[in-house]
């Protein structure tokens, strides 16, 4: 009988095969496990948000006085716009130009009867669209609001998209421990959606405010504001120059930067009055707190002092 002579070449071949298999199917796996880690703590966010959302209706429901109600705000910036905006007629050669760029941030109280969108617009030559701005438009909103001077009792939830640079940075975070320090609020929480999942009551709203601007031709920024303004459920202001408020100049005396490392992953931020420059940092709802104190070694002056900037 004789001997089979085995080929080297296909027998190593064989072996390469299995481990790229073996390896696929450990790539799989693990995408696997992280989607359905990403679906799970999508389902704790929305069922927080959601009794976030219930509990503060019932303050209302219940008519407590409004410095003790519960107050849940969505926020989030707008796909830019720009002005000169040709969408009635065809543009010609005008399409060749650079518009002007405007920018959009819009505020939706969650508790309200009636569902509405409080908008803010600027064009690149008054601001941008960094910390310092969003910052600005806080400011601006929560005084419309009566946010300021009154003390609020109760606790004010922010959810936000996951967008850091904008919603989600060190100097939103300071100006919100500066309202808890200050007594404006006992409470305040920021509530970030995971990536994939940010569909809410405020992306209703921008798209609601889109079907005008798509039909019209536009020249000016106040004729972009009297066009929104058209629609009953929105509510657009524009904001001035003077608005703006330097934020990350006068933060930087007042609160250190929170820890590195961990920030972009974190979803749930919280401010307490009994412990006011310690920030709470969660995961999602249900992991454990991490404790970050805020507070410089050295502060040289009070938490007063930094009013100034609202002035």
């Amino acid at each position: 009988m004789k001997a089979v002579r085995v080929n080297e070449s296909d027998s190593s071949g064989e072996e390469e095969n299995e481990e790229l298999l073996e390896g696929a199917i450990q790539a799989a796996e693990l995408n696997l496990s992280k989607a359905k880690k990403h679906v799970v703590q999508y389902q704790i966010q929305r069922e927080a948000s959601n009794f976030f959302i219930s509990v503060a209706k019932l303050d209302l429901t219940n008519r407590l006085p409004p410095s003790f109600q519960r107050k849940v705000l969505t926020i989030d910036m707008g796909q830019n716009l720009a002005v000169p905006n040709f969408a009635a007629d065809q543009v010609g050669n005008v399409y060749y130009f650079s518009p002007l760029t405007v920018y959009f941030f819009g505020f939706v109280d969650n508790v309200a009867p009636k569902e509405e969108m409080k908008a803010y617009i600027w064009h690149e030559g008054e601001g941008n669209r960094d910390a310092n701005n969003i910052c600005s438009c806080l400011l601006k909103d929560f005084t419309a609001r009566g946010y300021f001077p009154q003390k609020n009792y109760s606790s004010l939830t922010i959810i936000a998209d996951n967008c850091g640079g904008q919603n989600k940075n060190k100097h939103v975070v300071c100006f919100l421990m500066w309202m808890v320090e200050m007594g404006y609020f006992a409470k305040i929480t920021l509530f970030f959606l995971i990536k994939g999942h940010t569909k809410n009551a405020r992306d209703r709203m921008f798209n609601i405010l889109k079907l005008g601007y798509h039909r019209k031709d536009i020249f000016t920024v106040d004729q972009l504001c009297d066009v929104v303004n058209e629609n009953k459920f929105i509510k657009v202001s524009c904001m001035q120059t003077q608005d703006f408020k330097d934020f990350l100049k006068r933060q930087d005396g007042f609160y250190r930067s929170p820890a590195a490392g961990s920030f972009n992953s974190t979803h749930v931020f919280e401010i307490t009055s009994d412990r006011c420059t310690v920030l709470v940092k969660r995961d999602n709802m249900e992991s454990e707190s991490r404790l970050d104190s805020l507070l410089p070694t050295r502060r040289n002056r009070k938490a007063q002092l930094f009013a100034s900037v609202c002035e």
